[in-house]
């Protein structure tokens, strides 16, 4: 018997294919395909009467061939060289030549966006352990409003935008594009999780009375580790730790008529700057009221009121519990008449009342007049 020798073309289709196989393409060899493709259909020309005996060298797998012409291979997910062979078998039983077409496993790419990370929302974040294989191109992209230094470069620096800050963290992906016959992308994300910086109000301005404390009600603060409250001058607070402490002014504050109260907060990690912000409390010298010392006088008699001290007064009233008259109840040393009531109760009593500068609230003191009983003279008598 005569062998027939036929020399066949094998061909790839990688979707549907026609029928009519006289239009499909010759596969040029070496073919090339993408490590870990599934169910690659790969044909020779039919010839009814002839079975075709298909293999592969390598690790690629025939998943159906059933001795026909076409057969059905899922490929290694691992990069390399398979030879795919076919020989037909006539009707008579003769082999044609051996036909093969060396396949590349072309790898697939790979992308590790590297590991999530924390960052300042005052600071930027440069991308340094991110790999990624068997890419033609790749594209770093943000879930937030972010940018990056270079979208298109393997180690871009991030900086965070402010709903990036505001949501606390943002998702950051990088996508490696395939080199062909390869057609899936591959991505991976970290998440970028983002401080905040503390935000510090010390409380504004104030104004206090020398003689009072000032509770700093209106300070606030947040993302903070810890508060620190100091002070310019020589005053106290109740707790220099707490948000709104006591703080009672040093003599010294009160002699300069004011002093700087500064709240600094230290940052939760990784954050590293303090932050502070100050705030001015003005000390208003407090109203000063000494009356002066008693007095024990003669029976209606005039008094001057001497030894009065009086400080930081923007108004000043005597008053008296008798029925007595001031010459003048606004005077620093006014003079007091006294009624013949005040004489016959023996006493009265007279009040100093200062009014300092707001927010301080008066002062009062009192002395007391004492008088004497008249002396009773007589009768006169004639010897």
């Amino acid at each position: 018997m005569k062998h027939i020798r036929l020399t066949l073309s094998i061909f790839m289709l990688l979707g549907f294919y026609s029928l009519g196989y006289a239009q499909t393409p010759v596969t040029t060899d070496p073919d090339s395909t993408c490590a870990g493709a599934l169910g690659e259909i790969y044909i020779v020309n039919p010839v009814p009467t002839s079975t075709f005996n298909w293999s592969v060298t390598g690790t690629g797998h025939i998943l159906h061939s059933s001795n026909t012409h076409e057969v059905t291979v899922d490929w290694s997910i691992i990069p390399g060289v398979d030879t795919l062979k076919v020989q037909q078998i006539d009707e008579f039983g003769c082999p044609a030549d051996l036909v093969k077409l060396t396949v590349i496993r072309v790898a697939p790419p790979t992308a590790f966006a590297g590991v999530d990370a924390t960052i300042c929302s005052s600071g930027t974040y440069t991308i340094s352990d991110a790999t990624a294989s068997s890419y033609k191109t790749l594209l770093w992209t943000s879930s937030g409003d972010g940018v990056f230094s270079d979208a298109s470069v393997f180690y871009p620096t991030y900086t965070p935008g402010p709903n990036d800050i505001a949501a606390g963290s943002v998702t950051l992906t990088l996508t490696t594009n395939p080199i062909a016959p390869c057609s899936e992308p591959a991505s991976d994300a970290l998440v970028l999780t983002i401080v905040p910086i503390p935000i510090v109000n010390a409380g504004g301005a104030a104004t206090i009375c020398s003689n009072s404390t000032y509770t700093i009600s209106s300070a606030t603060a947040s993302n903070y580790a810890s508060l620190q409250w100091t002070t310019s001058g020589d005053g106290i607070f109740s707790n220099a730790t707490a948000l709104n402490p006591v703080y009672t002014p040093g003599p010294n504050d009160i002699a300069a008529g004011s002093v700087t109260l500064t709240l600094t907060a230290t940052p939760n990690a990784p954050c590293s700057d303090p932050v502070s912000d100050a705030a001015t409390l003005t000390i208003i010298p407090a109203p000063v009221a000494i009356a002066g010392p008693d007095a024990t006088l003669c029976w209606g008699e005039v008094y001057y009121l001497d030894n009065v001290t009086i400080q930081n007064a923007t108004s000043i009233t005597w008053t008296t519990s008798g029925t007595g008259t001031f010459d003048n109840p606004n005077l620093h040393n006014p003079t007091y008449t006294p009624s013949e009531q005040d004489c016959q109760n023996g006493n009265v009593t007279l009040t100093l009342t200062v009014t300092g500068t707001a927010p301080c609230s008066e002062a009062q003191s009192t002395r007391q007049l004492i008088y004497r009983p008249k002396p009773v003279t007589g009768p006169i008598l004639h010897y």
